[in-house]
């Protein structure tokens, strides 16, 4: 049976490390999703995934960021990938402002990770995408933003 698992979900800062509070302005922030995927799965022709990463608000319930990342499966059964420059140059790192984030009235935030896998059949040629039954939601990752202030 095709299987695919969320196996970690991090929040990531520019040192590698994984965190969980980050300066608003000067810390990257990278979330990163550890993937296991059966070898069924991967083995079936054309096949990749869709993942998307959400970070919610849990005062209001509300996803403040969704993007979604879409790819072949190529690195095998066990994998990583990640949203987010936090590799540098520092002026291009993806801070929690850069992201969007609002932290005046809420410093707390979740990441969560959601993952689903498709493949293209071989018989009948040009059939198109077909969905599997693999699909996982992780439980929210929870950071906090530092309270930092501008004039």
């Amino acid at each position: 049976m095709a299987t695919l698992k969320i196996t970690g979900v991090r929040t990531v800062n520019q040192q590698g490390m994984n965190a969980t509070l980050f300066d608003p302005f000067n810390d990257a922030l990278a979330l990163t999703l550890d993937v296991y995927a059966s070898a069924d799965l991967v083995a079936l022709p054309n096949a990749s995934f869709t993942a998307i990463f959400q970070i919610i608000d849990p005062y209001t319930d509300t996803t403040v960021v969704n993007v979604t990342w879409s790819h072949p499966f190529q690195w095998g059964q066990w994998f990583w990938i990640s949203e987010g420059n936090n590799w540098g140059p520092p002026s291009a790192y993806e801070t929690p402002q850069r992201w969007g984030l609002s932290w005046s009235r809420n410093s707390v935030f979740g990441f969560r990770g959601i993952i689903k896998a498709s493949y293209i059949p071989t018989e009948p040629p040009g059939s198109g995408w077909n969905a599997v039954d693999a699909l996982d939601v992780s439980s929210p990752k929870w950071f906090r933003l530092k309270e930092v202030f501008t004039l």
